[in-house]
């Protein structure tokens, strides 16, 4: 690996570590988990700014990639595709931030600007992007996206012919389904569509696709348009757990809750266990405002897995409505413990002030589930709780 010589020597130390993490995890790769623990375990301007993540659990990162059995040279471990882009993003916000050495800040705006399961790691103990740029700039807060432009992948079948036809069209889906993920990652969400289309008519069969444009839509909040793509998967797979759920939340979403509950209870006779799927259908029961009937499924939850916050701040949020304060506030409580990042639970706790007629402490609490993402992945009734909390 050749060193940009406008990293500065904390940048170089911080890829040296990320490489003997690599080596000593024998990984064939080094990849943006690899690059984030460097940060935490060097002592580089970027580690000082997360002081929060002292006891963060790393073994997530151990355990997520494939070992290699063999010896790993370790002068030729490759960065991923993901890293490099990374790398690349640290370098444009260094040119909006600051011009001079690319320095591991820069890095870690980079890895922080996209959502990926090192932001969900972080976010978990109340750090976002936002925290660590207010720690070297002044308000307001700028985002400096990587943008992804989305490319056209319709090879003419001359093209094909020169190239081969079979090795070309595999190494064009290659690409494409890189790109599409590359798009769905920076929340590029009907560019990622467009991408998977065309991928789509030229392998029907793609399976991962078919997958993005179902999460896409999702994520759009086009809740019907991800069932119909959802269908399509579930057709030839109709056993896939997370599609099902993913359904089901689309039908919840929708207000048609018959088709929820009655996709959800047959998921419960193939997993009676499952403390995600009994979560959910404690979730989509409060939606139904079916609070009293919600509570065995959650408390069911939470035995099965005590760790699973959200299970909490919903079986909190049937209590507050069942007049049982004082429980609602120690389970809303005790998943912010488990997930500081908790937008929902932040929600349910303004509520409980605002029946408490604590309305400072309710605006404190919205204003950290709107930091925390409530607008974006839940929609805009938080506005409505925030006039309340502001209103004289």
């Amino acid at each position: 690996m050749k060193y940009n010589e406008r990293f500065d020597p904390e940048y170089k130390d911080v890829i040296i570590h990320s490489r003997k993490l690599a080596i000593a995890c024998k990984h064939f790769f080094i990849s943006p988990e690899h690059l984030f623990v460097a940060i935490l375990q060097t002592p580089c301007k970027a580690r000082k700014l997360l002081p929060n993540l002292e006891h963060l659990n790393i073994n997530w990162l151990i355990n997520t990639f494939q070992v290699e059995k063999q010896p790993i040279a370790s002068e030729n471990i490759p960065l991923t595709f993901t890293a490099e882009r990374i790398i690349r993003h640290s370098d444009y916000i260094n040119e909006q931030l600051d011009p001079g050495l690319i320095t591991t800040v820069d890095l870690l705006l980079s890895i922080l600007s996209y959502q990926n399961r090192i932001t969900d790691e972080v976010k978990k103990k109340g750090t976002v992007y936002e925290d660590v740029y207010l720690q070297i700039k002044s308000p307001p807060v700028k985002k400096y996206p990587l943008t992804i432009l989305p490319r056209n992948f319709r090879p003419s079948l001359s093209l094909f012919r020169f190239l081969g036809l079979a090795q070309s069209r595999k190494r064009m889906m290659e690409e494409l389904v890189q790109h599409a993920t590359t798009l769905y990652e920076y929340q590029q969400y009907p560019d990622c569509i467009t991408v998977c289309k065309q991928g789509l008519s030229i392998d029907p069969d793609n399976d991962g696709l078919q997958i993005l444009v179902g999460y896409c839509h999702y994520e759009n909040k086009q809740f019907m348009q991800a069932i119909q793509a959802i269908d399509i998967f579930l057709t030839k797979y109709p056993e896939n757990f997370d599609l099902s759920i993913l359904k089901a939340s689309s039908y919840d979403n929708l207000k048609e809750f018959s088709q929820s509950n009655a996709l959800l209870n047959s998921l419960l006779k193939q997993y009676p266990e499952n403390a995600i799927l009994l979560n959910n259908i404690g979730y989509s029961l409060i939606e139904q405002q079916e609070y009293k009937v919600a509570v065995p499924y959650l408390e069911k939850a939470i035995k099965i897995d005590p760790t699973m916050a959200f299970a909490y701040n919903n079986l909190g949020y049937c209590m507050l409505q069942l007049q049982e304060p004082e429980k609602a506030i120690d389970l809303i409580n005790k998943s912010l413990d488990l997930d500081a990042g908790n937008s929902m639970a932040y929600k349910f706790k303004a509520i409980y002030m605002l029946k408490m007629g604590q309305k400072q402490a309710a605006l404190e609490n919205l204003q950290l589930a709107q930091k925390f993402g409530y607008l974006e992945e839940f929609g805009e009734d938080l506005l409505d709780y925030l006039h309340v909390a502001t209103a004289d």
